[in-house]
């Protein structure tokens, strides 16, 4: 199962220090970009957490939507699955 995360559940989850349960119950965890810039922002409370959390066993890629073919980057945190996510490149 993919999870795309979004800011509200990464801190809610940082602050109660259960990030550990995306990598638990998710196979991928992807992160949008400005969702990373979003929660990693130097005066946000978690942010030092989030950030650290983030960077580790984390890689840069792009999903494809199938609908629009639009293309958006995001770091995944499955690192050496990638190739069998469709439309998912580093």
């Amino acid at each position: 199962m993919i999870l795309v995360a979004d800011a509200s559940a990464l801190i809610a989850l940082a602050t109660c220090d259960s990030l550990v349960l995306l990598d638990a119950i998710f196979g991928n965890v992807l992160v949008p970009n400005a969702v990373y810039a979003e929660v990693t922002e130097s005066d946000k409370p978690q942010s030092a957490r989030l950030r650290s959390y983030l960077q580790n066993d984390w890689f840069f890629g792009c999903i494809t939507s199938g609908q629009t073919g639009r293309t958006y980057p995001m770091r995944c945190a499955s690192p050496g699955n990638n190739s069998s996510q469709s439309g998912f490149y580093q």
